[in-house]
């Protein structure tokens, strides 16, 4: 198991080498103090983006409202009352000329005055420019009033759409950043996947420097191998054939294995692995073939790291082996 934490962290626990463990359990826990810390800031800032979201969804809900309100309401009620004044007017326009009308008669028969016929007929006039001024508010209202109102709103409605995306964006980026921020607390505690025995990864210890061996008030960083849960059913040897023995050497061989644990017991072992290229050796010129061995037995006795030696039976008619190679027991 590696650390999945961005960036270092310190180790606060580990469950001690070599221990048994069941799947679920916890194996390392690193400082997530400065984790935490981003979280809870985090949190904050995500909170104020979804308020900013929400209250931009109500200024577009509320636009797209005004805008059905003109279309459906507003409009519609100044159109009826055009149309109920066009025809108050073309009925007092009508009114007033057939007064006109009458009066002329009545002038015609000398039952009424000039003066009374002038003055109907500036009635009738001024019923018809009334009418007229009625239809061209009608008409205003249809094309332009209207239009650039609708126009105003539907403005109103994108303004808003695009603050809404906007915020939208920022919420998700916020949220996701909330979210990597728990799971990077959530990688602090680090788990058994399965069940297994607890090996430390400091298997090139003597490569390693003090503070880089895994222990607790170490600084480990992001990906770095930190355990190992060696399957006991799966153990092998990892060895080195020299060259001038690597040609006889082929996958499926049999291989007698012994430990420094337990030199009275041979187990036996088949060879799984054999490597096309020699391992590059700093400073050596040797050429040398990494070899695994697979453990064919159970032996609860075993651990990682233990030192073996292996010969592996190259003929076995003529109960003939490979030089003993001396290598230390993997996964």
């Amino acid at each position: 198991m590696a650390s999945q934490v961005e960036g270092s962290a310190t180790v606060i626990y580990l469950i001690p080498e070599g221990s048994d463990v069941k799947k679920g359990e916890l194996l390392v826990e690193l400082d997530s103090s400065d984790v935490d810390e981003k979280l809870d800031s985090q949190v904050v800032t995500t909170n104020a983006s979804r308020a900013t979201l929400n209250a931009s969804r109500a200024t577009l809900r509320s636009a797209e409202i005004s805008l059905e309100e003109y279309v459906e309401g507003t409009f519609e009620e100044s159109w009826k009352e055009y149309e109920n004044s066009i025809f108050e007017a073309e009925q007092t326009r009508k009114q007033k000329s057939d007064i006109t009308r009458f009066t002329e008669r009545l002038l015609n028969l000398d039952y009424s005055t000039e003066l009374q016929y002038e003055i109907d007929k500036v009635a009738e006039e001024s019923a018809k420019n009334s009418l007229a001024v009625t239809n061209l508010k009608k008409m205003k209202l249809l094309k332009y009033t209207s239009e650039k109102q609708i126009t105003s709103l539907m403005s109103d409605i994108e303004t808003a759409r695009a603050k809404v995306d906007s915020d939208k964006n920022s919420y998700n980026i916020n949220l996701s950043r909330e979210n990597r921020y728990r799971q990077q607390s959530a990688n602090c505690k680090i788990k058994a996947p399965e069940d297994g025995q607890v090996v430390y990864a400091n298997q090139d210890s003597r490569r390693m420097s003090e503070s880089e061996m895994i222990k607790e008030g170490s600084t480990v960083r992001q990906r770095q191998v930190l355990i190992r849960l060696p399957d006991k059913t799966q153990m092998q040897v990892k060895t080195m054939i020299n060259e001038s023995n690597i040609s006889s050497v082929k996958v499926g061989m049999p291989a007698k294995i012994t430990f420094d644990s337990m030199p009275n017991r041979i187990v036996e072992g088949v060879v799984t692995k054999v490597n096309l290229y020699p391992e590059i050796v700093w400073m050596s010129s040797a050429k040398d073939y990494v070899t695994l061995v697979q453990i064919k037995e159970d032996v609860p006795e075993l651990r990682s790291g233990l030192t073996a030696q292996v010969r592996i039976i190259a003929d076995e008619q003529k109960f003939s082996a490979l030089p003993n190679t001396e290598r230390r027991l993997i996964v």
